[in-house]
């Protein structure tokens, strides 16, 4: 009975009479017809040009910003470029440093408007902590993968495809078979089944810290018989020797052989005495003698 009794008062505390819902109706009508208009879009306008105001300079950081960003990236490339960096981390290295230039002035754009930045500058610093400490092992092994790629300790000489040079080029004459080709020039890199008459030549010659070398060649045949070669101009096999010997850091060859102003600061060797040469037949003569048959 007790509990059915609270229910009833709370019941009843819940239901509001009209007649006060009629006052508070009144009162609010009241408050409205007493409002000073004119105060009101006074308000309205100034915090409308306040916020105007803050529109506008959010977009010219961001313009301005984009523009940074944007040179910022064209300055990384020209340095990833002079410093012959791999293709594939330049790439990664230039849309990391992108993103985390364009969270950072999203963040800044905030900050203009007016909202507090402070927790989702703790909420990003929290999920890279985390995510760092869980994948702690792979990101040592990236970190080394591309302390590799920077540093590049030592990179392999790659050549692929067969060397044509000028002396080689003057072998091949219109008439020739497939086979007197093939002895020639070697065996084609790429042979279509779709283009039987046609075989493609192309050397590549990949070398640490020098511009990729990479001719092309094309032999066209009709039928069995060669016609005609067309593609890049080849060199001599003198220059092709000479592009092969090209180092970018040469170190120099020092002098094998001594200058006379050089010998004439030792002494010369003295000679050895007569009777220690003498005495060396003599003691070994007691000794049998070998003798061999002439050899003929």
């Amino acid at each position: 009975m007790g509990f059915l009794f609270i229910t009833a008062q709370q019941t009843e505390k819940l239901i509001v009479p009209d007649s006060i819902q009629k006052a508070k109706f009144a009162e609010t009508v009241e408050k409205i017809a007493n409002m000073d208009l004119e105060k009101v879009l006074t308000n309205l306008v100034s915090e409308s040009i306040w916020v105007g105001l803050k529109i506008v300079l959010a977009l010219a950081i961001y313009m301005a910003g984009r523009w940074l960003i944007g040179r910022l990236i064209k300055l990384l490339s020209t340095a990833f470029e002079k410093r012959k960096v791999d293709r594939s981390l330049q790439i990664f290295l230039r849309n990391l440093i992108k993103t985390i230039s364009y969270i950072v002035l999203i963040l800044l754009i905030i900050q203009v408007m007016g909202i507090n930045t402070t927790s989702i500058v703790a909420l990003l610093a929290s999920a890279g902590l985390a995510i760092g400490m869980a994948l702690s092992g792979t990101l040592q092994n990236f970190a080394g993968g591309v302390m590799i790629l920077l540093l590049k300790p030592y990179r392999m000489e790659v050549v692929q495809g067969n060397v044509v040079t000028q002396e080689v080029m003057a072998q091949i004459q219109p008439g020739l078979g497939r086979n007197q080709v093939r002895d020639i020039l070697g065996t084609p890199l790429v042979a279509s089944l779709f283009h039987a008459d046609r075989w493609d030549y192309v050397f590549t010659l990949k070398r640490p810290g020098e511009d990729v070398q990479t001719r092309k060649l094309v032999v066209t045949f009709e039928g069995e018989h060669f016609v005609r070669a067309e593609g890049d101009e080849m060199p001599t096999e003198a220059e092709f020797v000479a592009s092969l010997g090209v180092r970018t850091r040469s170190s120099k060859v020092p002098p094998l052989q001594a200058t006379p102003e050089q010998l004439a600061r030792y002494p010369a060797p003295s000679q050895p005495a007569a009777s220690s040469a003498a005495a060396t037949p003599a003691a070994d003569s007691g000794a049998p003698r070998t003798s061999y048959p002439p050899l003929e």
